[in-house]
Parts: C-alpha cells; sequence; structure tokens
C-alpha cells in the first residue's frame, strides 16, 4: 500500500469514528434521565434534559422551593439549611440541562423527603409536554 493510500484510510477512519461520536452526542443531549435514589441516609433525585428546557425545570424547581431565594440555577450549588419552621436541609447543584438535590434523611421530615420523589414525577411530566 503507497504511503497516500495509507494516510487516506486513516484519515477516513478518523473521520468516521468523529462522525459517530459526534452523533452519538448530538442524540444524548435530547434524552431526559431522571432517578430518585433513597439509601439508609439520604434521599437524591437526578434529573437530566435538553438544554432547551432549563428555564421551565428552574422555574419550577424555584416555584417549589419559593422561600429560599434561588435566583439563578444555571450553574449553581446550593447548601441550604432552614432555621424556622419546619426545617429544610437539602444540597442543590444545578446547571442548564442537570439537576440534582440530595436530602439527608435525619435532617429532614418524611414528608419533605416523599416531597422530593413527587417533584421528580412532576419534573418528568413538564419534560414530556
Amino acid at each position: 500500500m503507497k504511503k497516500s493510500q495509507y494516510l487516506t484510510a486513516i484519515l477516513s477512519i478518523v473521520c468516521v469514528i468523529v462522525a459517530v461520536a459526534w452523533a452519538t452526542g448530538m442524540t444524548r443531549k435530547h434524552d431526559i434521565k431522571i432517578s430518585f435514589a433513597e439509601t439508609k441516609d439520604d434521599v437524591t433525585l437526578k434529573v437530566s434534559y435538553p438544554e432547551e428546557k432549563s428555564a421551565r425545570v428552574h422555574d419550577y424547581v424555584k416555584g417549589q422551593f419559593k422561600e429560599i431565594n434561588l435566583l439563578n440555577l444555571s450553574d449553581a450549588s446550593i447548601d441550604h439549611k432552614s432555621s424556622s419552621g419546619e426545617p429544610l436541609q437539602f444540597h442543590l447543584s444545578s446547571s442548564d440541562g442537570y439537576l440534582k438535590i440530595v436530602m439527608n434523611k435525619k435532617e429532614n421530615s418524611a414528608e419533605a423527603c416523599r416531597q422530593l420523589k413527587s417533584m421528580g414525577n412532576e419534573i418528568s411530566k413538564l419534560l414530556t409536554d
């Protein structure tokens, strides 16, 4: 095989690999994944979704935590500890297309932990409309 044919073959293979990787990444950007996990100590809600639906999800989350000033969820990492009323403590990580909320079971009521699961169900409805 000549050197130019060898280089052409390698370049073709690289182009195919790049095209497949790009196409796979583009379809993943549109995937919606919602998980709710419960361990002995924590409950965790994780949501990944198309970035163009971020405003809808962020507005919903802000509405659920309206007593807390959640200004910008496009790139946020928030540890919240409430001292008034019913204790509500959580860690929230958020960016466009991603949301994660973790609550410690010992620091939150059973109702607050159930509400987190309910939020996952409501976010699922928001994203599939």
